[in-house]
């Protein structure tokens, strides 16, 4: 796995409920998708990577929970231990580039009718319990009847 997109962007304003980005509304927040309105929002990872198997590579959006738990901190904790320069991209995060994991996948409606190779992270697993799990019929059986997908 490697950090495709190196930029400012690596987090963002959510509403604490959802995992939607929020914006600037008459001196608070709202939610883009439920229009909640909020006064102070919450900051979010979301990065995007390259990831590939044997056979085939693909670019995941990783979401908060899988890369909070990949580099140990919060969003805000990482804001606050790398002060914004030009071009400054935290370490902790370049660091997940070469990493062995099992992402659980959210396939949505563009991955299936627009055929949209690009898929939303929403939970990993290092390289042994990923091991473990392929060898665990009842988990195998659980990942096929889901909405996601394990890779």
């Amino acid at each position: 796995m490697s950090p495709v997109e190196e930029s400012e962007n690596w987090w963002y304003l959510s509403y604490i409920k959802c995992e939607e980005d929020a914006y600037k509304y008459e001196g608070r927040y709202k939610c883009s998708k439920y229009c909640y309105i909020m006064p102070v929002p919450v900051k979010r990872y979301k990065i995007v990577v390259l990831a590939s198997d044997s056979n085939e590579a693909f670019n995941f959006v990783l979401m908060d929970k899988p890369v909070k738990h990949m580099v140990g901190q919060t969003t805000t904790k990482m804001i606050l231990d790398n002060p914004k320069t030009e071009d400054d991209y935290p370490k902790k995060i370049r660091d997940i580039a070469g990493k062995e994991v099992t992402f659980v996948i959210q396939i949505t409606n563009d991955n299936v009718k627009l055929e949209s190779q690009i898929y939303k992270a929403i939970d990993y697993f290092d390289k042994e319990y990923s091991i473990s799990l392929a060898s665990d019929d009842t988990m195998a059986g659980f990942a096929a009847s889901s909405s996601s997908e394990a890779l």
